[in-house]
């Protein structure tokens, strides 16, 4: 027999879990959420607002250097990086903080471990079984590697990509999708030598032809090299050189 009894199980808490789970509570029913991880999920915690911050980052330090054009005097802007670090934290506790806040609001309990479906209306989490009306699967994304290479050392996925610790002085981004452009803009206008490499015949290749064409113009403008067309096949250890 289940140890406990829900109206509504969601499993994961990034943005589909967590809202699901706000949603259902306020309409009534009994609502617990599983999560392996933190509250928030991939996206607050290691995609979509850590890139959001150091994007800002990034924006800010743009704005500064093109103030001449507005008639503002400055002098050449210098990065701490260490501090852009700290805000990007702080950005991540602040919004995690308050998905936690509304699930105490609405009596939402959390419980932390990997939820499996075990049939019958019931979900497993460890060695503890919960019965549930409704099951939400909220279970977001995992990164995959491109044929031929395998994540480690130097090759990182999006969240160690937006969670790097220091700056390095080069950087290859595979896919020039929304996500790798981003990575690959961000860090550009913060100093580091970026290429940018993309299977298909254009950047953003998802997207219109004659916005791929503006983003690329400017992606160059941010002095990134960028090959389209180019299929990535093997990833040797020897550093890239030649760019």
């Amino acid at each position: 027999m289940p140890d406990s009894s829900y109206d509504c199980v969601v499993i994961g808490s990034g943005p589909g879990g967590y809202v699901a789970a706000i949603r259902a509570a306020q309409l009534g029913m009994k609502t617990v959420v599983v999560e392996k991880d933190r509250v928030g999920g991939r996206c607050l915690n290691y995609a979509c607002i850590p890139a959001k911050a150091v994007l800002r980052v990034a924006d800010v330090l743009s704005e500064i250097r093109e103030a001449g054009d507005f008639g503002i005097k400055v002098g050449p802007p210098e990065i701490d990086y260490a501090g852009v670090t700290a805000r990007r934290e702080k950005v991540i506790k602040t919004l995690t903080g308050g998905v936690a806040g509304l699930f105490a609001k609405n009596q939402i309990e959390v419980i932390e471990g990997s939820g499996s479906l075990a049939g019958n209306g019931t979900v497993t989490v460890g060695s503890q079984s919960i019965s549930a009306k409704t099951i939400v699967l909220a279970t977001g994304s995992v990164k995959r590697p491109i044929p031929g290479a395998q994540f480690g050392g130097r090759v990182i996925g999006t969240e160690e990509a937006w969670a790097l610790n220091e700056l390095p002085e080069t950087m290859a981004v595979v896919g020039a999708g929304a996500s790798g452009a981003e990575i690959a803009s961000a860090y550009a206008r913060l100093g580091v030598q970026v290429i940018l490499l993309e299977a298909l015949d254009r950047v953003l290749p998802t997207e219109d032809g004659d916005i791929s064409k503006l983003v690329e113009r400017g992606l160059k403008k941010q002095g990134i090299t960028v090959h389209t067309g180019t299929m990535v096949t093997a990833m040797p250890p020897a550093r890239l050189t030649g760019w």
